[in-house]
């Protein structure tokens, strides 16, 4: 539905519909796509609230997302959050991570992560 079907045009408010369902008996998947629709539509608040529900069921996806919306606003709750999904082997994780550490050193006034290998 999120993406529709062949011939058939991508149906947003029924795929919301179907996710919510399914989110609030607690499947981290659905609950991490309903997320994904909310940012797609600039709910951020909500998209935020979904992606938290499934992170804490451990759903990496979902950390990285979420992580990553709470770079700029609480970056110590995104670090954990970005770790958590690096220790599960979730390789955008390890990028985003990256980048959240070297802003981090740039605010604080350290130089920024010396590149490794080269």
């Amino acid at each position: 539905l999120e993406h529709g079907f062949v011939g058939q045009p991508p149906d947003l408010d029924r795929a919301a519909y179907w996710y919510t369902l399914a989110a609030e008996h607690g499947s981290a998947s659905a609950q991490f796509s309903l997320a994904h629709l909310h940012t797609q539509r600039g709910e951020g608040s909500l998209a935020a609230h979904f992606y938290s529900l499934a992170a804490d069921q451990g759903h990496t996806g979902a950390q990285h997302n979420l992580g990553v919306l709470l770079m700029d606003s609480d970056t110590e709750r995104a670090k954990e959050l970005l770790a958590r999904a690096v220790e599960q082997h979730y390789v955008p994780a390890q990028f985003a991570l990256a980048v959240l550490l070297d802003r981090q050193a740039l605010k604080d006034g350290r130089s920024a992560t010396p590149a490794v290998g080269l």
